[in-house]
């Protein structure tokens, strides 16, 4: 994928991948963190929050059962109100539903 990319291509590109190769698991591990995130909240949103939405949802869709998501306190330390509920949604598997 390019740094142009959009996330239409990314779910499609991920579902063509996980389709093609029968995947059945899936460890998430691309993060902006907490330098660089406070110095690019907005590309630390898309990559951190929207990507990660995405994947979930794109494994839903493709029947991958089990997805790793792994995370740390520096990831939640300065979020926003509207990040947290994200997050907290996607624990509580609504953005799945």
């Amino acid at each position: 994928m390019t740094p142009d990319a959009s996330w239409e291509d990314y779910e499609q590109k991920l579902e063509e991948i996980i389709k093609q190769n029968n995947i059945t698991a899936v460890v998430h591990l691309t993060a902006l963190l907490s330098a660089k995130a406070q110095s690019f909240p907005g590309l630390a949103k898309r990559v951190n929050v929207e990507a990660v939405e995405i994947c979930i949802n794109v494994c839903k869709r493709s029947g991958v059962k089990t997805v790793v998501i792994p995370s740390s306190t520096a990831v939640l330390e300065k979020a926003s109100a509207e990040d947290m509920q994200i997050f907290l949604d996607v624990l509580d598997n609504k953005v799945l539903k």
